[in-house]
């Protein structure tokens, strides 16, 4: 480029007042450029943000859409002003199951102190504000108690030094937020393209949604008809930057009423769905996505659904049951064959979750490609009794080894410390501590100098000995009196069928007896009648006799 501003030059631009500014375009052009094509307009953005100093510049016919080396334009440097150098950073090709919990435990501890740190820093600014405020309100009301006669002027000099005041009461947050909002609707007014591209192929919405993640703002390029599911040369759209660095529901709501694809991939596999559920893992935040069509069963380039990475990272229980009321697959798997399951199990054993996966169908017996199931690794990383309880109220094989040989009992006896209880439940469930992967667990335990261990193993082998022939006889005895009590119910039965017979049979006899009562009074009956019968019959003799009849 022939025309070339100079350092001095570029320094009076991004550092200097508006004044400085004017006398270094009157002598230049308002469209030089600096070694790595930055125009004065570029430099203004990139630096010391001045709405005046923009609107200066574009009045004079700034070039909206010049370029530099990178392709940015006015309006990229305008969308990723407030570069956020605290946000976490990262990718989508995320670190596999093998990262130690170490470091999570200390990423975890930074990103806690660093928030805390923020809230200090915000705590102290309010308070500063307030007084800045209390002293500017004591001033205006000063001044307005010297107010004298009024006049048209003077009316007017008090209704702008009045808008001043407004002003002077905002906060310098509340300031810059209304001169950004200025500024970008001077850019799109005056014929900025909202879809230009970078060398990275960011769009304006691209770098707003990293770095600046305002709704305002994004409304601007939005309501210009910015394309919301622009890709950039990892296939990121301004939906995936918003979910992995800045999950604001209102505004992922915003874009997704807007038509931005939820289940769109990066170059990576990963949707929008897979960076909230991996950085920032909020109820409200995932049902934003889940309820605008957002695929709960999509899969990453490693196979990682959005339940692997829940599990593997977040382990809300809440957000593992909504998953599930919309059909996501409890038993999906990875490359390596690891289930939501193995990774809950792995990394950080909660109970609810673990309660709620099984409840609904997690496969317990499930491999990885090594062979290990959620026990395994709940022996190797987290060994308490509850959690095994929770695991075997399903069908389980104590005894299931891994592509090594190792059952549960070899990995426990590998361990810096034994659990008691886990080591008594699983002997007590029939873990056989005979069998060898080269060497028993017992062996393990000498080689590793823990000798007291075998001890205690030993006792809790006999131990179970003698409960299992105590449970022997008790069952015994219970067998007993149960056939005891069928014995008894048997003789009731036979007894209840006697007491029937017997009070047949008095009813017979009862009857019998009513039918020989019956019988004599006929007889009875009979013999009168028969005694009346033979008077007759003389009564008529002796008439026919005497002739009288």
């Amino acid at each position: 480029m022939a025309y070339r501003l100079s350092k001095k030059e570029i320094e009076t631009i991004k550092n200097g007042d508006l004044s400085e500014l004017k006398r270094v375009i009157k002598k230049r052009n308002v469209n030089y450029r600096t070694s790595n094509s930055m125009t004065p307009l570029h430099l203004v953005l990139e630096n010391n943000f001045h709405l005046q100093h923009i609107q200066y510049l574009i009045n004079l016919g700034a070039n909206l859409n010049a370029r530099t080396e990178d392709k940015s334009t006015p309006l990229h440097l305008l969308s990723r002003r407030k570069d956020l150098s605290s946000s976490e950073s990262g990718s989508d090709d995320d670190s596999s199951s093998g990262e130690t919990e170490k470091k999570r435990k200390k990423q975890k501890k930074l990103l806690q102190q660093q928030q805390q740190q923020k809230e200090k820093e915000k705590e102290k600014e309010r308070e500063k504000e307030k007084e800045n405020i209390e002293a500017k309100n004591n001033v205006v009301l000063l001044s307005s108690n010297k107010k004298t006669h009024s006049n048209s002027t003077q009316g007017s000099n008090l209704r702008a030094q009045q808008s001043q005041n407004e002003k002077s009461n905002l906060s310098k947050e509340e300031l810059d937020q209304m001169n950004e909002e200025a500024a970008f609707q001077l850019f799109v007014n005056k014929g900025a393209n909202v879809d230009v591209v970078n060398e990275q192929d960011f769009t304006p919405l691209h770098l707003l949604c990293h770095h600046n993640p305002k709704l305002e703002l994004i409304k601007i390029l939005v309501n210009k008809k910015a394309d919301v599911n622009a890709k950039d040369k990892e296939d990121w759209t301004p939906l995936h930057y918003l979910c992995r660095y800045h999950p604001d529901p209102e505004i992922i709501s915003y874009l997704l009423q807007h038509k931005a694809n939820p289940n769109v991939k990066t170059d990576g596999q990963w949707t929008p769905l897979h960076h909230l559920c991996r950085y920032h893992a909020k109820i409200e935040t995932i049902k934003a996505i889940v309820e605008n069509g957002g695929n709960v069963n999509q899969t990453t380039n490693k196979e990682w659904t959005v339940m692997h990475l829940i599990c593997m990272y977040n382990f809300d229980a809440e957000i593992v049951k909504y998953l599930i009321s919309k059909g996501a697959n409890v038993n999906a798997q990875t490359r390596q064959l690891w289930s939501p399951l193995h990774y809950i199990c792995r990394y950080h054993a909660n109970l609810e979750t673990i309660r709620t996966l099984v409840s609904n169908g997690a496969n317990t017996n499930c491999k990885t490609d090594s062979g290990w199931t959620p026990l395994h690794f709940l022996c190797r990383y987290h060994a308490k009794e509850i959690l095994f309880q929770t695991l075997l109220a399903k069908t389980i094989t104590i005894n299931e080894t891994t592509n090594t040989g190792d059952t549960l009992l070899h990995i426990l006896f590998k361990n810096d410390d034994i659990n008691i209880d886990t080591l008594r439940f699983l002997i007590f469930k029939g873990a056989d501590i005979k069998l060898k992967n080269g060497l028993t667990p017992l062996d393990i335990a000498i080689q590793n100098g823990k000798k007291e261990y075998v001890k205690i193993t030993k006792g809790l082998i006999q131990e179970n000995i003698i409960q299992k022939q105590e449970r022997k006889k008790n069952k015994e005895l219970l067998t007993k009196y149960s056939n005891l009590k069928e014995k008894i119910a048997e003789m009731k039965i036979e007894k209840q069928n006697i007491d029937q017979e017997r009070w047949e049979i008095i009813q017979k006899r009862e009857n019998l007896h009513k039918e020989d009562y019956e019988t004599e009074k006929i007889k009875k009956k009979t013999t009168i009648l028969k005694r009346k019968n033979r008077k007759l019959e003389m009564e008529l003799k002796r008439l026919l006799k005497n002739g009288e009849f």
